[in-house]
């Protein structure tokens, strides 16, 4: 998801690829995500921007990675990453597969780790409940937000880790306009700053995570 459309007209498929510091920040703190053989899930994986954050990285070990995708544009860059893609909207492969766990068919993913297209940002953390133990979400802070539309800051509680710089999503150097957070469901309410990420790994494309003793 990107704010950058203030001003300027979106992307098609509204294609916004994440940085990958965005995904070792938050890694760094929740190494819980890092033990070796997870199941994780991308919903709205593009070409696999996330999933490619996590290969190429030296310190995170090999995962079975599931990648859900409206474009069967992005079914070969999936494919070549590893990946098992489903090509349609999220709304229906998250239904089929709950269907599947309720009738003993398929397993919750360990994690589901995506940056939703902006018209599903107010709706992927209901859209992902029960497909996944964990859901682990990029949106701009101000998603906090009650509307009318978004009830889960009301009826579910999330954990909060904030980006304290803010992502490039455009490839051009140009940082979004707003502040975003790693939104965790479920989670306890717990606020938590991630570390600083120096500007040369901002601009970077590939980067080592820096694990911390002790990080949870």
């Amino acid at each position: 998801m990107s704010a950058t459309n203030r001003g300027a007209g979106r992307r098609l498929r509204d294609a916004y690829p994440t940085p990958a510091w965005c995904l070792h920040r938050l890694l760094e703190r929740r190494v819980v995500y890092t033990r070796p053989g997870l199941r994780l899930l991308e919903p709205c994986a593009g070409e696999g921007a996330l999933i490619r954050a996590w290969k190429e990285s030296p310190d995170l070990p090999e995962a079975e990675w599931h990648a859900w995708e409206v474009s069967e544009e992005c079914l070969e860059p999936l494919e070549k990453l590893g990946a098992e893609p489903a090509i349609g909207f999220v709304q229906a492969l998250a239904a089929g597969y709950r269907r599947k766990i309720e009738e003993g068919l398929a397993w919750p993913f360990d994690a589901a780790i995506t940056n939703p297209p902006f018209d599903l940002a107010d709706s992927i953390p209901d859209i992902l409940d029960g497909v996944a133990l964990t859901s682990l979400v990029l949106l701009r802070l101000n998603t906090l937000r009650p509307t009318r539309e978004r009830r889960w800051p009301i009826t579910r509680t999330p954990n909060v880790y904030v980006l304290p710089n803010r992502p490039c999503f455009t490839g051009d150097g140009k940082v979004d306009a707003t502040e975003y957070a790693w939104f965790e469901f479920p989670g306890t309410s717990r606020w938590i700053i991630l570390s600083d990420t120096p500007k040369e790994e901002r601009s970077t494309r590939i980067a080592r995570i820096r694990l911390k003793a002790g990080a949870q």
